[in-house]
């Protein structure tokens, strides 16, 4: 399963003509990242067996030829291949890469729907990227990659310290306030040490910053008194079993 993963795409790119997307599958390849073309024609429309799980980013064009040589727009095939790409809760950044920009958020609120939201969408006019007959890859990959290193997504939380270990602290989470959802998780002791009291029943406030690539952790002191929000009532609750595996 590992093997066949390693070989699967990072990048999946939907359009109805493959020459014209063959310079950014060409580029891509040159820096070592992997893309596959999905035919979006009606006619020979192409949607791969099982969701992609290396899937990261998705190229999307909004127009396909039907049988009768006609540009027609359908959000709902746009949709549903992206369906048959994406994993379920799978994290991806889509490029809508076409000559009709304005129509892009009828896709989306399709995406909305179906739960498949990508975590960022970039909008992108071919035309804008024509020089003479050609494209203008490397300015279209320079301007996708910077809009991508801008995504964050900052999550914060309190959290209990339940129990230290030699290497690792191990902490009650509050991960919903409102509907009182507790995960245990065990963070490495060091990050910690100094920054709060390393105490069992001590409370601390965790930043989660995530952007394409990496995920990073911050510790304090909790503001204030949380201690009325965990109670005994949604202690051990939704304990994450990964953390104890092996153990």
């Amino acid at each position: 399963m590992l093997l066949a993963q390693l070989r699967e795409p990072q990048v999946a790119i939907i359009d109805d003509v493959q020459s014209e997307v063959r310079p950014i599958i060409d580029k891509l390849k040159e820096h070592s990242i992997s893309a596959r073309f999905f035919d979006a024609s009606p006619e020979n429309l192409e949607q791969p067996e099982q969701p992609i799980q290396s899937i990261e980013l998705i190229f999307l064009d909004l127009h396909y030829n039907t049988n009768f040589n006609n540009s027609d727009f359908q959000p709902e095939l746009c949709a549903q291949i992206i369906e048959s790409i994406v994993p379920p809760g799978k994290r991806y950044v889509l490029v809508v890469w076409t000559r009709d920009p304005d129509k892009a958020d009828q896709v989306i609120e399709i995406l909305r729907i179906l739960d498949l939201l990508p975590v960022k969408t970039i909008v992108k006019s071919k035309n804008e990227f024509l020089v003479g007959n050609d494209i203008d890859v490397e300015r279209l990959l320079a301007e996708i990659d910077a809009e991508i290193t801008r995504i964050t997504d900052v999550i914060m939380f309190d959290g209990e310290i339940v129990d230290i270990e030699e290497d690792s602290v191990i902490i009650d989470c509050l991960m919903d306030k409102e509907g009182k959802k507790f995960q245990l998780r065990r963070f490495d002791r060091r990050p910690l040490e100094g920054v709060v009291d390393l105490d069992r029943g001590k409370y601390i406030t965790i930043t989660v910053t995530t952007k394409p690539g990496s995920t990073t952790f911050e510790f304090s002191k909790a503001a204030g008194d949380p201690s009325a929000l965990f109670s005994k009532a949604g202690y051990m609750h939704d304990i994450d079993e990964r953390l104890f595996k092996g153990k």
